[in-house]
């Protein structure tokens, strides 16, 4: 005989799916923490991250069921709240050299503090030695609101988490021209489709509260998404190599190591009105001022050192070195990095990675519309200026040049068609 308030287990293919998601998860953390890589912090918070989204999982697993548990189980649900700062802290592990776990990171519990106000709350008054259902406990309606707590939560340290990412592609693309294993794109991509599943969650928990909807197609449609995270998050982070490696740091660090001059007031032109921080820079005069006062170097300085780069792009072609550093570069120059990355900044608006990447699809450019390469594979044209895929070459080369290779390629074969029909 079964025990009071314990309903059979319906068994059907959702339920199956769920205990395979169930056990899966907590394998996958088995997994990334055995892992024997220099990345322990960030496998720690990588498998805490998936821990977690597994936990809501489990509990709907008891809900679909029927099954009644003991109300302190539902404690648990706390813990999902901790899927924000995990997230964000995986970010700074993998973004931050030599970051490591300490006793300042433990001001991010603060964020269970209401939640927990809110459970003990709702302990008033309740027999913990009867199970009851997930629904008793919480109410109808106290549930979708502390789902929406949870929500808001995740969705503050997701967006966090972006900016952090941001910064990061900021710093390597100021001193490296190719990016594609420690951009981490993925896991950008990774966090807005949590922000997503986080917005359509409260979509529908606001809609539940207002009796538009029910809980139980919301639930099932927002744990598959859940799910699909789970699996993206864990195999994406288990094929994510070292970032800051030594070659790396040191490379950031020669790029870095000088400290910014303090900001010059550059001449104005002789004859012109000194014009206000408010007034609007109008002339091409007042423009370069502003760019010369932004760089801290002396004008003839830059000049030269601009003139200079240029003409290495131009004859020595140091670009179609896939592997091309800022360092690298500022030392075919004779030049301190921290210079040439003024230089390259000011004169022409970009970092180090749009500059080098925007000559090779200018190389790239030429190649193409030589009809001696019109039978050459698109990868041979990426790999011979520089690019270590045909993916990053599309992407740059679209960036740059408004239209894709093939386009392009087209486009230059069809006007030496016309030239040579009228000729």
């Amino acid at each position: 005989m079964e025990r009071e308030g314990v309903l059979k287990v319906a068994i059907d293919w959702f339920s199956i799916a769920l205990i395979s998601a169930i056990s899966q998860g907590f394998l996958l953390c088995i997994v990334i923490l055995s892992l024997n890589t220099h990345q322990r912090t960030a496998n720690l918070l990588l498998a805490a991250t998936v821990a977690l989204n597994t936990i809501p999982i489990a509990i709907y697993s008891f809900v679909r069921a029927d099954i009644t548990i003991h109300t302190l189980v539902y404690g648990s649900l706390l813990l999902t709240i901790l899927k924000g700062p995990a997230l964000y802290l995986y970010v700074r592990s993998l973004t931050e050299v030599g970051f490591k776990l300490s006793k300042d990171l433990l001001k991010h519990l603060l964020v269970m503090l209401p939640a927990t106000a809110i459970f003990l709350y709702l302990l008033t008054g309740i027999d913990l030695n009867e199970p009851m259902s997930i629904y008793q406990f919480f109410g109808q309606l106290k549930l979708p609101l502390f789902n929406n707590y949870v929500n808001l939560v995740i969705m503050s340290y997701s967006i966090a988490s972006l900016i952090k990412l941001e910064r990061h592609q900021k710093l390597i693309e100021s001193a490296v021209s190719m990016t594609e294993s420690i951009n981490l794109n993925w896991l950008r991509g990774l966090i807005i489709f949590m922000i997503i599943i986080c917005a359509f969650h409260l979509g529908l928990d606001i809609s539940h509260l207002m009796g538009f909807s029910s809980i139980e197609p919301k639930s099932i449609v927002v744990l598959v998404l859940n799910l699909g995270f789970i699996y993206f998050i864990s195999f994406g982070g288990m094929r994510q190599p070292r970032i800051f490696t030594e070659e790396l740091q040191s490379v950031l660090t020669v790029s870095s190591s000088q400290p910014l001059q303090t900001s010059m007031q550059a001449p104005t032109a002789k004859g012109l009105p000194q014009k206000s921080s408010e007034q609007a820079i109008e002339t091409e005069s007042d423009i370069t001022t502003a760019k010369y006062q932004k760089s801290g170097m002396e004008p003839a300085r830059l000049e030269n050192i601009w003139q200079m780069l240029s003409v290495l792009l131009e004859n020595e072609k140091p670009y179609l070195n896939d592997e091309l550093t800022l360092p690298q570069l500022a030392e075919q120059l004779g030049e301190k990095p921290h210079d040439l990355s003024q230089v390259i900044n000011s004169q022409s608006g970009n970092n180090f990675y749009e500059l080098i990447n925007g000559c090779r699809v200018k190389e790239a450019m030429r190649l193409l519309a030589n009809p001696v390469h019109k039978k050459r594979k698109m990868l041979d044209i990426a790999t011979e200026v520089g690019f270590k895929s045909q993916s990053t070459f599309y992407n740059q080369f679209k960036k740059h040049a408004n239209m894709t290779p093939r386009q392009f390629k087209d486009q230059n074969l069809e006007e030496l068609q016309a030239e040579t029909a009228t000729a």
